[in-house]
């Protein structure tokens, strides 16, 4: 029978490296992450006719910033501030979870595929909904998909006056990109593996998608403020 028939054997790769080198002449191959090569692959080729190199992470590729994706980013970007905006006061007064589900048919209705929604009541960071009550003070963070293309966004509730000053810090810390970092800055490559990881300044490359989050404590309460930014070659800027 067909089903119990034994599967084919999977390519030897280690072998059609070795030809591709002899074919070429190669004599000094860079491999970018050496040691997580398989060990079989490695052993092969190091005893055939090319040398591998470790190349330094200087070396490593950063993604270019492509106009369409720039484009998207922009679009998921501008629909997350805009219903942050509009919605954010809503919040006041209401379980959490009410927030969360009229943030999110906001939200699909404008396209977000994937969706990821948390909350700050002041005394914690974002995190998912639990039932308690909104009070005048409080922060959301959006983490959001659109045509496959993610954006991360934090907004805090509060006066003008505190939200300006909140604003106030984020832009600042964006402008003095390449001073010391705050201790209470956070930073996520959004050009990383999907959908995004934490990092440091360090990891943010020129062509690099990244959020950038600051944490401000005022009258004993924390709030959040972040938004999506590129690294071009004038420098950082808001998406």
């Amino acid at each position: 029978m067909d089903s119990l028939r034994p599967a084919p054997p999977g390519p030897n790769l280690a072998r059609q490296l070795l030809q591709l080198f002899s074919e070429q002449n190669w004599k000094r191959i860079g491999v970018l992450d050496l040691p997580r090569i398989p060990q079989d692959i490695s052993a092969s080729v190091s005893a055939g006719p090319a040398e591998l190199v470790n190349l330094p992470s200087s070396c490593i590729y950063e993604p270019a910033l492509d106009p369409w994706e720039l484009s998207m980013r922009r679009r998921a970007a501008k629909m997350a501030r805009q219903i942050l905006a509009e919605e954010l006061a809503k919040g006041v007064g209401i379980r959490d979870w009410e927030l969360v589900g009229l943030l999110e048919r906001k939200f699909r209705r404008a396209g977000a595929e994937d969706l990821v929604i948390l909350l700050s009541n002041g005394k914690a960071p974002p995190a998912p909904a639990s039932g308690v009550v909104l009070g005048n003070d409080y922060s959301v963070a959006v983490a959001l998909e659109y045509r496959g293309h993610w954006v991360r966004l934090s907004r805090p509730q509060t006066s003008a006056a505190i939200a300006g000053s909140i604003r106030n810090r984020f832009d600042g810390l964006l402008q003095d990109w390449t001073g010391p970092a705050d201790s209470t800055e956070y930073v996520e490559n959004l050009s990383a593996a999907y959908p995004y990881e934490s990092c440091g300044r360090a990891g943010i490359g020129l062509g690099c998608i990244f959020a950038l989050h600051v944490e401000s404590t005022i009258n004993g309460h924390r709030f959040f403020y972040g938004d999506t930014c590129s690294h071009g070659e004038t420098g950082v800027s808001l998406l």
